[in-house]
């Protein structure tokens, strides 16, 4: 049996990847990163945005609207290493000095530091502030020192 996808399968995941992203509670119809502002969805209807956990479902068995917002895969998983953060008003905070990057500056995570974030419209999707300080405190801290 081959492990390789088949057309199928590959648009299946796909479309459960968009289903996942614009079903969330926490950004529904939402496939624009908030960090970078990147949209890409494919014929399929398949998505490179995620339903991102701010305190990690794993961990909080928080699936609240107010606990999560859109991140494009790359956003989500610098996020969830601690890479970076929001503030109280939802500007970026950069841990500078855990990392080392390269590329066009367009995408470089450390040209967003004080970038307010792309907020859901409706204010009862916006991340809870008591979730960002816990990113804040255990994801985050000692990064910006």
């Amino acid at each position: 049996m081959s492990s390789r996808p088949t057309p199928s399968s590959t648009r299946n995941r796909a479309n459960a990847d968009a289903r996942r992203a614009s079903a969330s509670p926490s950004c529904p119809g939402t496939t624009t990163c908030a960090l970078t502002g990147y949209r890409c969805v494919t014929v399929n209807a398949g998505s490179i945005v995620d339903a991102a956990h701010i305190h990690q479902f794993a961990d909080s068995r928080n699936n609240h609207p107010q606990n999560g917002f859109a991140l494009s895969k790359n956003a989500h998983w610098m996020f969830d290493a601690g890479l970076c953060s929001l503030d109280d008003d939802y500007r970026v905070l950069v841990a500078t000095n855990r990392f080392d990057e390269a590329g066009a500056a367009a995408f470089l995570l450390k040209r967003m530091e004080g970038r307010q974030v792309q907020l859901p419209g409706k204010r009862d999707y916006w991340p809870d502030k008591t979730h960002l300080a816990w990113h804040r405190e255990m994801k985050l801290a000692g990064g910006r020192m």
